[in-house]
């Protein structure tokens, strides 16, 4: 039997239709004030809610003393969101980027000439869809191929080389028929 000064406990269904409710947009944070704030209720319901009220509290203001310190971070955030999902780098970008081939002029020394290689790939070969293992495409020819590497020329002109393992099942099978004398068509 519970004393008459204690209140009865929320019940399991009870705390699973609290939380419910409190997923539903904008009903949600009303409830949620509305049982923060109430003196009516039970006692651990309104306590849980001005807990969560209080850290949400703290977790705003931290952030907000964040933006306050640095101007523009809010901006520069959402401009890196959208540049890291539209741009992530590919395996092939990456690739580029260590051999050199990316872009100049962010305070990197300019690579040396690059050697001439031999042509092991008949000219002309044609613009072809390759995909890395992440599942990334990229339009380009095959340029020249060793036993472990391929280089590559994209549609826009760069070149780099990269490691076969990065591409496709698919592409390694493309690179053996050229290295072994076939064309892009056999």
């Amino acid at each position: 039997m519970i004393p008459k000064d204690h209140e009865e406990a929320v019940g399991f269904w009870e705390w699973v239709r609290t939380l419910l409710l409190l997923m539903i947009p904008v009903v949600g944070l009303f409830l949620w004030i509305y049982w923060a704030c109430s003196s009516e209720g039970k006692a651990s319901r309104r306590n849980l809610m001005r807990a969560q009220f209080f850290l949400t509290a703290v977790a705003m203001l931290l952030v907000g003393a964040l933006f306050l310190l640095r101007p523009g971070a809010l901006s520069a955030y959402f401009r890196g969101v959208a540049d890291r999902v539209d741009a992530a780098p590919t395996a092939f970008q990456q690739d580029e980027q260590k051999s050199g081939a990316g872009e100049r002029g962010q305070g990197a020394a300019p690579a040396a000439p690059p050697t001439p290689k031999p042509p092991t790939v008949p000219e002309g070969e044609p613009l072809r869809t390759f995909r890395s293992t992440d599942g990334r495409a990229m339009e380009a020819r095959v340029i020249s191929l060793t036993d472990e590497t391929v280089t590559v020329q994209r549609a826009d002109g760069r070149e780099f080389t990269s490691d076969m393992t990065r591409f496709s099942p698919e592409d390694v099978a493309y690179f053996m028929r050229l290295r072994n004398g076939g064309g892009a068509f056999d």
